[in-house]
């Protein structure tokens, strides 16, 4: 065995239990973006006007490959150990498949990150509309209740989406409570609700005066950046894995049969 093929073999499953490592932080990624509160609450909405599950189908994604990464970084070290060619040759194939998918995915990511914005908005402002005060318990309404709770938000704007959007509410409220801030009399929130946003001078106490949209368009952003981010780096990464396997195969104490 030389010593400079030797001395790759060694590295070689170096870096793959680095790769199981990457593997259980793709995992652990996807199972966060499936159990985040706060994107469970965005998805919701935008599947009650549009029936797109991006969120959830990007969660099942990287659980997915995430697994696959894990299961690949433990036959190359099973392959690089027992100097077995069938397990090397196996774990290049896969990370040649893993390299063309996450590369893939992460430049659709690219892409989605730049029309998410336009749809996010719009999808929005199609659920907005059929709120209703009176049915606490309609899926909309509850959702909609739900989401500005957890993001101190009220409307897709601001508050008056309320007014343009035609939505009554009994006697003299403006908005909803959950657009008040609980600790606060929301009789305060309502005479807040009067001010034009914008106005000067204009003082909240206890009105979340910001709205919805621009807090989720964040949220997504910064999503997908990390996916984008995670998908091509980890997408680069198996290059030099197979580089090192097919370095490792040319071992000349490297056995052909299965171990």
């Amino acid at each position: 065995m030389g010593i400079c093929e030797g001395f790759a073999r060694l590295i070689f499953v170096a870096f793959n239990v680095i790769f199981v490592l990457f593997g259980i932080g793709v995992l652990a990624a996807g199972i966060w973006v499936k159990a985040d509160p706060q994107l469970m609450n965005v998805q919701k909405l935008i599947e009650l006007d549009a029936s797109d599950k991006f969120l959830s189908t990007a969660g099942w994604i990287l659980i997915i490959f995430g697994v696959l990464v894990l299961i690949i970084g433990v036959f190359g070290c099973v392959g690089g150990i027992k100097k077995n060619k069938c397990f090397l040759g196996f774990y290049i194939a896969l990370v040649t498949v893993i390299f063309i998918g996450e590369l893939t995915g992460g430049i659709m990511a690219a892409v989605f990150k730049g029309k998410i914005s336009s749809e996010l908005k719009d999808a929005l402002s199609g659920t907005l509309k059929n709120y209703k005060p009176s049915q606490g318990n309609d899926i909309v309404t509850k959702t909609w209740d739900e989401v500005q709770k957890l993001f101190s938000c009220c409307g897709i704007n601001n508050y008056m989406d309320y007014e343009t959007n035609n939505v009554t509410f009994p006697g003299t409220q403006l908005v909803p409570n959950t657009c008040c801030n609980p600790a606060i009399n929301d009789t305060i929130c309502q005479e807040e609700a009067l001010q034009k946003p914008g106005t000067k001078g204009a003082v909240y106490k206890s009105l979340y005066n910001q709205g919805c949209y621009p807090k989720f368009n964040d949220l997504l952003s910064s999503h997908l950046t990390l996916i984008i981010g995670l998908a091509i780096a980890i997408a680069m990464f198996p290059l030099f894995g197979i580089c090192l396997a097919c370095v490792t195969c040319k071992d000349g104490s490297v056995e052909d049969h299965m171990a």
